[in-house]
């Protein structure tokens, strides 16, 4: 682990103010953000404090510097009273009142969308929280996604630890989630707006006896790694680098407090790709040529995999594939190896340490600079700086 150095004799202490919650998960990620940001500043100093247990006088007779805070709308009034800068990494409140950096739920509905009918699935349910702003923005965005596609979502909200609501009954009382987790048509790709929204849904459907992911394919967001995986089955979801978000809130706290910054926009962090794990193992392809297909394609992308490869495995016409593919999965066989080599490339620059050229390996690239080239086409960017912008090294 590395240590806080000493900072120089004539280097002024800077004491910072983190106001947030006692929370694990998301804003446990954020503490170790800001400390990977702290770890380059020996001059810095933080002390804790919780909103429920703390005024303005106890942040001003610490003679802070700055503040990152986890706002909520209980204190926004409490965090303008301060006389210093002020960075947010809160996405619970409708209208910042102070420069943010938070994880871009629109992205995070639209990633959990294409995922769910990348699997083949045709029916869509999301579950999440009534009124709150990250809740509304990925549903709104799952939702928009597939209704683009052609889809309807079957949509309830969380009232507290033991209601659901719809959305259509918000001051009614809430329905059994039991009985609507039964009514809902299978197989079905139900979206859970967070991991612990996630685990409580596959926790219900262990009681009730629903296959999980035979009926009910549940994917998560946050990638909360304990929630993930004490789960049965393990909850699939999306990472939102709460590090990430910690680090560039720390970075944008110290230009507004040496007064290189002072207008400053929000700044909303891209998720990763979905982290796959059993409670989406499905593919819902009621054709068994492009089922086989996909299946191979999937199971194959690390070689350097081509159509006529696939043909081998799924022996018909090439022509009468790719209108079956067209039909049900919106692409061609090519095109679903692309998109799969391109997500495998994504997870292996976030998730390992790999050099390129293994990774183009591994991904089914004949080598790292036709690698690179694909990549940049895809995405705008090259491999290098998706791993640099997407990802935050543990230094500890």
């Amino acid at each position: 682990m590395a240590k806080l150095s000493n900072p120089a004799p004539d280097s002024p202490l800077r004491r910072i103010a983190l106001v947030m919650q006692p929370w694990a998960g998301y804003l446990q990620e954020v503490r170790l953000g800001i400390t990977e940001y702290l770890l380059q500043k020996p001059d810095w100093r933080w002390t804790e404090f919780w909103p429920s247990v703390t005024s303005p006088r106890d942040i001003i007779r610490l003679e802070a510097d700055g503040c990152i805070a986890f706002s909520q709308d209980f204190f926004v009034e409490f965090l303008k009273k301060l006389p210093m800068p002020v960075v947010d990494v809160s996405n619970h409140v409708a209208h910042a009142a102070f420069p943010t950096v938070v994880p871009d739920d629109i992205a995070i509905g639209k990633v959990a969308a294409e995922y769910l009918l990348d699997l083949g699935l045709k029916q869509f349910a999301f579950a999440g929280f009534a009124g709150v702003p990250f809740s509304e923005l990925r549903q709104q965005s799952f939702t928009a996604t597939l209704h683009k596609a052609g889809f309807q979502v079957s949509i309830i909200y969380l009232a507290n630890s033991t209601q659901l609501r719809t959305a259509d009954e918000l001051t009614a009382a809430a329905p059994d989630p039991g009985a609507w987790l039964k009514q809902l048509p299978n197989p079905i790709g139900l979206f859970a707006v967070n991991d612990s929204v996630g685990m409580r849904l596959l926790e219900l459907c262990r009681q009730l006896h629903l296959s999980v992911p035979d009926a009910l394919c549940v994917l998560g967001a946050d990638d909360d790694e304990l929630l993930t995986r004490i789960t049965y089955p393990p909850l699939s979801s999306i990472p939102i680098f709460g590090k990430k978000v910690g680090f560039e809130a720390a970075r944008l706290l110290d230009e507004l407090m040496s007064g290189r910054r002072r207008k400053v926009a929000g700044m909303v962090l891209p998720p990763g790709a979905v982290v796959a794990r059993q409670s989406t193992n499905l593919l819902a392809i009621p054709d068994p040529d492009v089922l086989a297909a996909v299946r191979f394609i999937r199971d194959n992308i690390h070689k350097h995999l081509t159509v006529a490869e696939v043909l081998q495995e799924v022996p018909v016409n090439r022509r009468y594939l790719e209108r079956k593919f067209w039909t049900l999965m919106g692409r061609t066989p090519l095109q679903e190896i692309r998109r799969v080599r391109l997500e495998q490339t994504k997870r292996l620059l976030l998730e390992t340490d790999l050099s390129m050229p293994n990774i183009a390996r591994q991904s089914g690239f004949r080598d790292a600079g036709r690698m690179a080239s694909v990549f940049r086409h895809m995405t705008g960017m090259t491999p290098t700086q998706f791993r640099r912008q997407f990802r935050l090294h543990d230094r500890w």
